[in-house]
């Protein structure tokens, strides 16, 4: 996994795939991307806010796929197929339980990363703000077990924890999450770790 504004991107990876995730702001440099790895016979798929909504664009900036909306529940067929030669121009990600998703790979983040742990709790939103992207992309409001939230934070050794949304919108669904908290954090930052 690699962040440019991090660390340079390796052109020359051995990866017979190569996955593009970014916001609209950033399409010019994910297509000048495409662009590199198409010319070194890698097979680039796009995905994120900007690929959901601008599709065909990212097939015309050299991409040969696009996932639209959510990728967990399609991206093991999506690669079986790109193994197979058998990839579609076009994959529509369905919303799916949040119940068991893998703790991410925090090890595969350059130390350099700015903020290298993230701990999704939900995700979506409980509005439809007319300008917002959100509704579209993560249908609905979500919420994930409160132990499998636990079982991320507890995965590495976390030093700091904040919360960076100032309101989850569902009340009712943090109060569980809440109470584990503090006795996580309570436990926790009796040793050398602050939980903020």
């Amino acid at each position: 996994m690699i962040h440019q504004q991090v660390e340079p991107i390796p052109y020359d990876t051995d990866a017979d795939l190569i996955a593009l995730s970014f916001f609209s702001g950033f399409a010019p440099e994910a297509y000048r991307l495409a662009r590199e790895f198409k010319w070194r016979d890698k097979i680039v798929i796009a995905g994120g806010p900007h690929a959901t909504f601008w599709v065909d664009e990212c097939l015309a900036h050299d991409c040969d796929a696009v996932v639209i909306g959510e990728a967990e529940a399609l991206w093991a067929q999506l690669l079986d197929d790109a193994e197979h030669g058998a990839l579609q121009k076009k994959h529509f990600g369905q919303p799916t339980s949040l119940e068991n998703i893998p703790t991410p790979r925090y090890d595969l983040l350059s130390p350099r990363f700015f903020v290298r742990r993230v701990i999704q709790a939900t995700r979506g939103c409980p509005f439809a703000c007319s300008f917002c992207s959100v509704p579209a992309i993560n249908p609905g409001y979500r919420t994930r077990p409160v132990a499998d939230v636990i079982r991320d934070i507890a995965t590495e050794n976390t030093e700091r924890i904040k919360n960076r949304k100032s309101e989850i919108g569902n009340r009712k669904s943090e109060i569980p999450l809440c109470s584990l908290w503090r006795s996580f954090g309570s436990a926790r930052s009796c040793g050398s770790g602050t939980i903020t």
